[in-house]
């Protein structure tokens, strides 16, 4: 139990170095993980993680992966290391300029939508190639996850067209409706 970081900067991990700590984060049974990549060159390191899955015993999880250079399968890797953690109640994805699409938010949007306890979410996906239809399933997990207390979704550097702008805006006056306060939930 308790908090397990792990903070990567330049590092050019090994497959082997890689494989091991995958492993022995996966097995260290911890409730609470801070995870911060800051080398986009380490994708050995990254995809051992995503591929070894996370701890299931996990509540808090917090993933930093800026400048990532795997694009959407950096989201698709993230959706598959979740599968096991539908337990979280805290959650923070702060995928900074990696360019993930479409494709690999959305694979990320449907793992969280897994997420039944979940009570705090932060997206921040600034600068990743996000269009309309990322909005509408944005739009669609949001509204199916009674549980939410707090909410963060910065989406600013992305490519919505007026329609999805529009969902997003409508959305974020939904969450002012449902959490009781005026204070802003969507930045774009």
């Amino acid at each position: 139990r308790g908090h397990f970081a792990l903070a990567a900067v330049k590092t050019a991990t090994t497959q082997d170095v890689a494989d091991r700590l995958a492993r022995s984060l996966c097995e260290c049974g911890t409730d609470s993980l801070d995870l911060r990549l800051d080398d986009p060159e380490d994708e050995l390191l990254t995809l051992a993680i995503l591929m070894d899955g996370l701890p299931a015993s996990l509540r808090h999880l917090k993933i930093v992966w800026f400048h990532c250079k795997l694009g959407p399968q950096l989201g698709s890797g993230i959706a598959h290391a979740m599968r096991v953690t539908v337990d979280l109640s805290t959650l923070v994805v702060n995928l900074g300029e990696s360019q993930i699409g479409d494709d690999g938010g959305v694979a990320v949007l449907k793992a969280i939508g897994c997420l039944r306890h979940l009570k705090r979410l932060t997206l921040a996906l600034c600068g990743n190639g996000l269009g309309d239809e990322f909005a509408d399933v944005l739009v669609s997990v949001a509204r199916d996850l009674p549980t939410l207390q707090e909410v963060r979704v910065v989406l600013e550097k992305n490519s919505f067209g007026d329609e999805g702008k529009a969902k997003l805006m409508e959305l974020n006056k939904e969450f002012k409706a449902r959490l009781g306060t005026e204070r802003k939930y969507i930045w774009l």
